[in-house]
């Protein structure tokens, strides 16, 4: 049991009622209610603000009662803050939306807004332990302001820029991570996040270090929103003090008798999942459920090792086989893994326990950095070097024994998925889901991380939000997670209805089509056709005028070409869309970082259509770079010359393709024509006078020549 010394109090916070029409969380004060209680018994002394009618929690008593609150503390205590009610992402920061809250407009709405990032505040404070727990987020932005909805983003919610808190203990625990929303009883009885939190800070809960706390909150936080989408707390702490803060004491636990301490000291370290024959498995398929467990599997392919076979001898092939995996497999048994398999030039790993996440991530970004040390230490260089990749996955697997083999193996979902996401990942570079890294709630301060983003992963119908973890400082490159391209089957459901997209689109009738291409990706989000002629019809039908253009063009991108994007990442035609979406979006907005984001992805579109000698491809592009360094030109002085002269070479690169493709085009034409009227019986004469016709609109056409050859040899054979 904690001792009483330590100073605790807290402070409860609560927005119920808002200005913003239809906003209004009565749950809010049913969960203050709730948690005042839980800490009381844990012996904090709490203060309240929003409970009452006549003391709303506006933005200006919001920001008065924390800096006397945290001013009011001593060096020896442990603060716990706590806001329950609606919040924002904005701007790369994440926003408490006071009673008072302003949302009309979407510019400058900070001015409305309470930050999450109050590390002004605790710097100025003396106590050693701050814990700021937020249960907001509770509904996407649209609902609080249609008009700006663009502006505020659900799916960053949790990851906003946080400044440092120095010289303290300090962590803010978020009730969801991004892209997710803070939910509560339909009844209104509760929200799920505070239930749990008071159910493991009440003196009644085991738990009493902030880790235990923080474990155990995830935990309940599961039963309570059930087998559903899941809720997953996410926490932000000060890195450099995350082992004193998870052993921190926050709260009382219930009093041991000395039987119950002695048996609480003896408890035994987690065991190995347990394990079940192939042939019982086959016998009582019924078992199955119960012999999974919780674990995460770690996935590890030595790169490129199949063009070095191909390019070397068998035993230096060999040698680079094994001198990777042993470094792998040494890695995994250091960090508490097992070693599970070996498959050629792959080495598989599972971990187990309650941290097996961040136990998984932490030994591939070992890896990753001792491969780096063993290449520089030896000197090894390309194609010699030893370079992997890695798929880390958690979830249910169970552990089987086969009669012929004294090795056991594990299966599962999450084993069969971290070798997807191996394969999507590039040199040096380790990915993960986003489900199993928001189980990390304190990612190392070693790894540097991208944010999440959506990926189509082979066997799986949905994209797969997905993040990037890679050693900070290390030489790995690539701060983009790989494109994913490959074959996806139709489903029967999208196949019929393809069909007669595509013949609405051939007779123009696009109000049909787009509605037919929509009703596929219902079914099949990835289908790549109907995500293109998508945004073919809405950028052939959005008017220049438009007031709500922007929001369409967002849809565009955001909703048909980060998708398109991942199925052909190849596609010339794609990254020329996405160029033309983002040139329309910044010609509206004059915004000159939305026209550097356009020119980028015309030159990837040229860069595209050039490899694949996309000739069409080329010259709708040529068109497009004009515009984008023309508008350049026109915007910013110091570039115009540059950008108009770049522009006027790409008009007349296109200028001399079109006459080119043109004239190609027609020879080829009067070509086919000529020997299709002399099949049919016209007079040789006119079939020859079209075939020389051809011949002097395009000289070195071989089509032509090969024709006339023809032409000769059938006249010929005819006077014959």
């Amino acid at each position: 049991m904690a001792e009483h010394n330590v100073q605790r109090h807290a402070l409860l916070i609560g927005a119920s009622e808002y200005d913003i029409p239809g906003a209004n969380l009565p749950v809010v004060k049913e969960d203050i209610k709730i948690l005042r209680r839980a800490l009381e018994s844990s012996h904090y002394g709490v203060q309240e603000l929003g409970t009452k009618q006549s003391e709303l929690a506006t933005r200006n008593r919001i920001r008065r009662i924390v800096r006397r609150f945290c001013a009011e503390a001593n060096e020896n205590a442990t603060l716990l803050l706590y806001f329950s009610g609606h919040g924002i992402h904005y701007n790369n920061r994440d926003y408490l939306i006071p009673s008072d809250g302003f949302l009309d407009y979407p510019t400058n709405l900070e001015e409305y807004l309470v930050p999450v990032d109050l590390s002004e505040v605790f710097n100025e404070c003396k106590a050693r332990t701050v814990l700021f727990f937020v249960d907001a987020c509770r509904s996407k932005p649209e609902l609080l302001c249609p008009s700006c909805s663009k502006e505020l983003f659900s799916e960053k919610w949790a990851e906003g820029k946080l400044d440092p808190v120095t010289d303290r203990e300090y962590a803010i625990v978020f009730s969801c991570g991004a892209g997710h929303v803070s939910r509560f009883r339909e009844d209104g009885r509760f929200s799920f996040f505070t239930k749990a939190l008071a159910g493991v800070l009440s003196a009644e809960h085991p738990a009493q270090n902030f880790g235990d706390v923080s474990r155990a909150l995830q935990e309940h936080l599961d039963e309570l929103t059930g087998e559903g989408d899941r809720q997953i707390v996410r926490i932000r702490a000060e890195f450099s003090l995350e082992p004193e803060l998870m052993k921190r004491v926050i709260c009382d636990g219930p009093v041991l008798s000395e039987g119950q301490m002695e048996s609480a000291d003896t408890t035994k370290a987690d065991e190995p999942p347990p394990c079940i024959t192939a042939g019982s498995l086959l016998e009582r398929p019924d078992d199955y459920p119960s012999q999974k467990v919780h674990a995460c599997a770690l996935l590890a392919d030595l790169f490129g090792s199949t063009e070095f076979r191909l390019k070397h001898s068998e035993d230096k092939a060999v040698r680079k086989v094994v001198h990777h995996n042993r470094i792998v497999s040494d890695i995994i048994a250091a960090n508490h893994g097992v070693v599970v398999k070996y498959v050629g030039d792959r080495v598989m790993g599972v971990f187990g326990g309650e941290r097996c996440e961040k136990q998984a991530v932490s030994t591939g970004v070992a890896i990753i950095r001792r491969l780096g040390e063993v290449n520089a230490s030896e000197g090894l260089h390309f194609p010699d070097d030893l370079n992997t990749s890695i798929g880390v996955k958690s979830g249910r697997v169970c552990r089987i024994r086969y009669a012929n083999c004294s090795v056991e193996d594990y299966v599962g979902f999450p084993v069969d998925v971290a070798g997807r996401l191996c394969s999507l990942a590039g040199i040096g570079q380790l990915v993960c889901d986003d489900d199993t890294f928001e189980r990390i709630q304190f990612p190392d301060s070693s790894w540097s991380y991208s944010d999440a983003v959506e990926r189509f992963v082979e066997g799986l119908d949905e994209p797969l939000s997905v993040r990037l973890v890679v050693p900070v400082g290390h030489s790995s490159k690539g701060d983009l997670i790989p494109l994913s391209g490959f074959t996806r089957p139709i489903p029967e459901a999208a196949k019929e209805r393809l069909k007669s997209a595509r013949q609405f689109y051939r007779e123009k009738r696009f109000d049909d089509a787009l509605r037919l291409y929509r009703e596929i990706l219902d079914v099949d989000r990835g289908n790549f056709e109907a995500n293109i002629r998508c945004v073919e019809i809405i950028l052939h039908r959005v008017a220049s005028n438009e007031t709500n253009r922007f929001k369409i063009l967002d849809e565009v991108i955001h909703r048909y070409l980060c998708i398109a994007k991942q199925i052909r990442p190849e596609s010339s035609r794609v990254w020329r869309l996405l160029g033309w979406a983002y040139y329309l979006q910044a010609v509206d907005a004059r915004d000159d970082s939305l026209l550097s984001t356009a020119l980028e992805r015309a030159k990837l579109a040229m860069s595209c259509a050039q490899e694949y000698m996309d000739r069409n491809g080329e010259v709708e592009t040529g068109i497009l770079l004009a515009l984008i360094l023309r508008e350049l030109g026109r915007s910013d002085e110091t570039k115009r010359a540059d950008s108009l002269a770049k522009a006027n070479e790409y008009c007349a690169d296109v200028g001399s393709q079109i006459v080119d493709f043109l004239h190609r085009t027609h020879s080829d034409h009067l070509a086919i024509q000529a020997l299709v009227r002399a099949d049919l019986g016209e007079e040789p004469d006119v079939v020859e006078k079209m075939l020389a016709e051809a011949r002097d609109t395009d000289p070195r056409n071989p089509r032509v020549h090969e024709a006339l050859a023809e032409f000769y040899r059938t006249r010929g054979q005819a006077r014959i």
